[in-house]
């Protein structure tokens, strides 16, 4: 199993932060974070990325990311990135 292996979609975009579900669809416990590119209000682009989260074997995580000004849209889609 590695980390490349989470599943991440979109949940939602609510002002400056948004969602995104991650899944672990292995049978062991694994550790990554999820990023994802987004254009604020301001037409700036920035990547959003996560802390470290720990994974259960077949378990789903929603996990919020906060941007500094209202988000607009993402840039590119959600995705696993490894542990640091």
């Amino acid at each position: 199993m590695a980390w490349s292996d989470i599943s991440v979609t979109l949940s939602g975009i609510s002002g400056d932060s948004l969602t995104l579900s991650a899944s672990n669809p292995r049978g062991a416990a694994e550790v990554a974070r999820v990023g994802v590119g987004v254009r604020l209000a301001d037409g700036t682009e920035t990547r959003l990325e996560s802390e470290n989260v720990t994974f259960g074997a077949g378990q789903t995580k929603s996990v919020r990311l906060t941007a500094s000004s209202t988000i607009d849209t993402t840039t590119d889609s959600p995705e696993p990135l490894p542990p640091t």
